[in-house]
C-alpha cells in the first residue's frame, strides 16, 4: 500500500487542476497591484526614506491576516463535511488510518494557500530594493509567515476533526484563531504576567512578527525564536491529536445514555423556545425565517464589539490623550467584523446551491426579489445593532474630552475645544462612513459570489480580498471601489435567479434572457 495514499492522490489531482496555477498567477498580480499603489502613495507623500521597512510591514501584515483566517474557508469544514455526507465511515473500512485522512485533507486544502504564499514572497521582497531593512530581516518575516499559515491551517483541520456541523466547526476555528493570534499577544503586551503564563503566550504564532524586525531581534533573539518554535510544535501536536481523535469522533452518539438524554431534553426545550420566537418571521419573509439567527456568528460579533467597546472606554477614562495603538485595534476589530459579515453574506446562497434549497424556493411563489429581501432582513437582524454600537463607540474619546472640559472651564473654552477637535471628529465620521460602506459592499458582492462562484466555499475569502484587501492602498478613495462593487452586484442580481441556475446545466448557446424587474434598493436595504 502506498504511504499516505490520500496525500498522493490529492497532490496528483492538484497538479492537473488549472486553478492551482491560476491561484499563483492572480495572487502575484494582486500583490503587485497593492505594492504599486503603496509606492505611489509613499512617493507623493514624500516619505521614501523608510519605504522598504514600511512596505514589508504592510505586505506581511495583509498577508498574515488573509492567510491566517483563510483556514476558516479552507480547512475548518474539511473533515466535518465527510462526516455529514456519511463517507468517512467508508474510508475507515479500508486500510486507511486517522493520520492518512487528516494529512490528506490538510494537504489537499492547504496546497493552494501554500502556492499563493510562495508567489507572494518575491513580491514582498521588492521592499529590499527601497532600503530601510536587511535581508535577514526579510527572511525572518517570511519564516514567520510560513509558520503562521501552517498553524492556522492546522487549527482549522483539528477543529474539523472533532466537529460535524459546518457552522460549529467554523465558529470553533474562528474562536481558536482569535485566541492564538489576538488574545495571547494582547495579554503579553498589556499585562505583566507570571513566568508560566508568559510561556503559554509564547504559543502564539503572531509574536514572531513583532520580534522579526532588526532592532527588536538584536536586543533579544530568544523573543523571536521561542514563540516561533513553540507555535510550530503546537501545530504538529494538534495534527497528531486530530489524527487520534478523528477515528473516535466520526460515529453518531448514542442518545439513549442518561447524560445525552438530559442534554437532548434541554436542547428540545431550547429549540421549542426558538421556534416560538421565529414563528412571526414566517409571515414577514419565509427566507428570513429559513435563515434565522446564526447564534454562533452573532455571539462572536457581540464579543468583538463588547471587548473593543470596553477597552476603548477604559483607556479613555484612564488616559488624558488617545493612545496610537487604539487606531490599529480599531482596524483589526473592523477587519474581523467584516470577515464575519462576509461569511454570513455568502453562506445562504452557497448552502442553498449545494443542497438544492434554492431550486425548491424558486418553485414556490417567491421571486428573486423576495429571496434577496429575506437575505437582507436576516443580515440586518444579526448585525445591525452590534455594528451600530461599534461605530458609536469610536466617538467615546471625543465625548469624554468635551465632558472633562465642562467640569474645568467655561462654555467658551468648551466651544473652542469642540472647534479644535473638528478635524478629529470629521476623521472619525469619515472612517465610520467608510466602514459602513465596506459592510454594505460586502453584503451585496458576497451575495452575488455566493450565488455564482464555482467554489461557493471560497466566496467569503474572495469577497474580503476584492472589497477590503485590494482597494486598501487607495486610502480614503476606497469608497469609490465600494460604490463600484455595490452597483455591479445590484446590476448582476437584477435578473431571475432561475436563469442563473440554468446556466450551470444548459449549453452556452442558450440566449441570454432579458433582465427581470429591477429590485427597489430601498426595500432591500438593511
Amino acid at each position: 500500500m502506498t504511504f499516505l495514499p490520500i496525500v498522493d492522490r490529492e497532490l496528483r489531482s492538484a497538479s492537473r487542476r488549472k486553478s492551482t496555477y491560476r491561484m499563483r498567477l492572480w495572487t502575484a498580480v494582486i500583490a503587485s497591484f497593492v505594492t504599486f499603489g503603496f509606492l505611489i502613495v509613499a512617493f507623493f507623500g514624500g516619505n521614501t526614506s523608510g519605504a522598504g521597512a514600511l512596505l514589508l510591514r504592510v505586505l506581511s501584515g495583509y498577508t498574515a491576516f488573509l492567510f491566517v483566517f483563510s483556514s476558516l474557508f479552507l480547512t475548518a469544514d474539511s473533515i466535518s463535511e465527510e462526516k455529514r455526507e456519511g463517507t468517512i465511515g467508508l474510508l475507515f473500512l479500508t486500510e486507511l488510518r486517522g493520520y492518512d485522512l487528516v494529512l490528506g485533507k490538510f494537504i489537499a486544502r492547504s496546497i493552494n494557500a501554500l502556492y499563493a504564499l510562495l508567489a507572494l514572497l518575491p513580491v514582498i521582497a521588492i521592499s529590499l530594493l527601497f532600503g530601510g531593512l536587511t535581508g535577514v530581516e526579510f527572511w525572518r518575516t517570511a519564516l514567520a509567515l510560513i509558520n503562521a499559515l501552517f498553524v492556522s491551517l492546522v487549527v482549522g483541520t483539528s477543529v474539523s476533526a472533532v466537529s460535524r456541523d459546518s457552522r460549529t466547526a467554523t465558529s470553533g476555528a474562528f474562536a481558536s484563531l482569535l485566541f492564538l493570534f489576538g488574545v495571547l499577544p494582547a495579554l503579553e503586551s498589556i499585562f505583566k504576567l507570571p513566568s508560566f503564563l508568559f510561556e503559554i503566550c509564547n504559543l502564539s504564532p503572531a509574536l514572531p512578527f513583532f520580534y522579526a524586525y532588526e532592532a527588536k531581534y538584536l536586543a533579544n533573539p530568544n523573543d523571536y525564536w521561542a514563540p516561533l518554535i513553540s507555535s510550530h510544535l503546537l501545530g504538529w501536536i494538534l495534527l497528531i491529536l486530530a489524527s487520534w481523535l478523528v477515528t473516535r469522533t466520526w460515529q453518531y452518539k448514542d442518545v439513549s445514555s442518561p447524560k445525552l438524554a438530559v442534554a437532548a431534553s434541554l436542547g428540545r426545550r431550547r429549540v421549542t423556545r426558538r421556534i416560538k420566537g421565529r414563528e412571526q418571521l414566517l409571515d414577514i419573509n419565509p427566507v428570513t425565517w429559513l435563515i434565522g439567527k446564526e447564534r454562533a456568528a452573532q455571539a462572536l460579533v457581540w464579543i468583538i464589539v463588547l471587548v473593543w467597546s470596553t477597552l476603548i472606554t477604559l483607556v479613555t477614562f484612564n488616559t488624558a490623550s488617545p493612545q496610537p495603538w487604539l487606531y490599529w485595534g480599531a482596524r483589526i476589530s473592523a477587519f474581523l467584523l467584516k470577515l464575519l459579515v462576509a461569511s454570513q453574506a455568502c453562506r445562504f446562497f452557497a448552502e442553498a446551491r449545494g443542497n438544492g434549497m434554492l431550486e425548491l424556493l424558486l418553485c414556490t411563489p417567491l421571486n428573486s426579489l423576495d429571496i434577496l429581501r429575506g437575505q437582507w432582513l436576516a443580515l440586518r437582524r444579526m448585525f445591525f445593532w452590534p455594528l451600530l454600537i461599534f461605530v458609536l463607540f469610536h466617538f467615546v474619546p471625543a465625548v469624554l474630552t468635551v465632558y472633562r472640559s465642562l467640569g474645568t472651564s467655561g462654555v467658551t473654552s468648551v466651544l473652542a475645544e469642540i472647534f479644535s477637535m473638528g478635524a478629529g471628529i470629521g476623521l472619525l465620521a469619515a472612517l465610520s462612513i467608510y466602514f459602513l460602506a465596506d459592510i454594505y459592499a460586502i453584503c451585496w458582492f458576497g451575495a452575488w459570489l455566493g450565488l455564482t462562484a464555482k467554489k461557493p466555499g471560497l466566496a467569503p475569502l474572495w469577497t474580503i480580498l476584492f472589497v477590503v484587501i485590494i482597494p486598501s492602498p487607495l486610502c480614503f478613495l476606497d469608497i469609490i471601489a465600494d460604490l463600484f462593487f455595490i452597483l455591479w452586484a445590484v446590476i448582476k442580481l437584477n435578473q431571475d435567479f432561475r436563469w442563473v441556475l440554468a446556466q450551470r446545466y444548459e449549453s452556452p448557446r442558450l440566449s441570454k434572457p432579458h433582465a427581470a424587474t429591477p429590485p427597489v434598493i430601498g426595500m432591500v436595504n438593511p
